[in-house]
């Protein structure tokens, strides 16, 4: 609006985005709109731009997902990546969320890429066994072109993250327990543990109440 604040300006899309994962009705309507007029991403308002892809591919699914995978190839901005990937992550299709994890390993995604397509898919509910499947089943994919790096320490971080259940501490200790002595990994491990242990106790505590 003209002549708002600054703050004004950077809460927007935080109210937006909140009110968007609700599905409160009106803002659904209104993300959907401006979705179905674009033909660009840059036909979008920036700074909502990937709360705009979100809801339409919760909406609507794989037909939204092919479209922004489209974009994602062809479009030269990383930060315009990063948008695309927010929003597919936010499939609801357990299928198409596993079709989208595979791509990982193929020229489909850049490698800079692969990190924030980890994180996108692990922090969704419908994402997220995908995410973890396809984290041990590449593990080696990932060591070969991460390990050394201060990018190959985030994913069992923010594994971890994803989990509050005895079962789910069980198969991340499981996973990562051989791995807990590689150059990067041990204190990041070791605070997953403690991480998924203290959700998991506090979910025991308060869940029924």
């Amino acid at each position: 609006k003209d002549g708002e604040s600054h703050f004004d300006t950077l809460l927007r899309p935080f109210v937006i985005g909140n009110l968007a994962y609700a599905e409160d009705p009106s803002v659904v309507k209104r993300c959907l709109e401006l979705y179905e007029k674009a033909k660009k991403p840059e036909d979008l308002p920036s700074d909502i731009r990937s709360i705009i892809y979100s809801v339409a591919v919760r909406e609507h699914g794989e037909p939204v997902t092919t479209k922004l995978l489209r974009w994602y190839k062809i479009t030269a901005s990383a930060d315009e990546r990063v948008n695309l990937c927010a929003g597919i992550s936010n499939i609801r299709d357990p299928k198409i969320a596993e079709q989208m994890m595979d791509l990982l390993t193929t020229k489909t995604v850049k490698l800079q890429d692969v990190f924030y397509w980890y994180i996108y898919f692990i922090r969704s509910r419908h994402g997220r066994d995908a995410a973890w499947d396809w984290m041990r089943d590449n593990w080696g994919w990932i060591e070969k072109n991460f390990g050394g790096d201060h990018d190959y320490g985030f994913f069992p971080k923010y594994s971890s993250g994803a989990f509050s259940t005895r079962e789910e501490y069980a198969q991340y200790k499981s996973f990562f327990e051989g791995k807990i002595k590689e150059p990067g990994l041990t204190r990041v491990i070791q605070q997953g543990y403690e991480d998924i242990e203290t959700r998991m106790l506090w979910r025991e505590r308060d869940l029924e109440s």
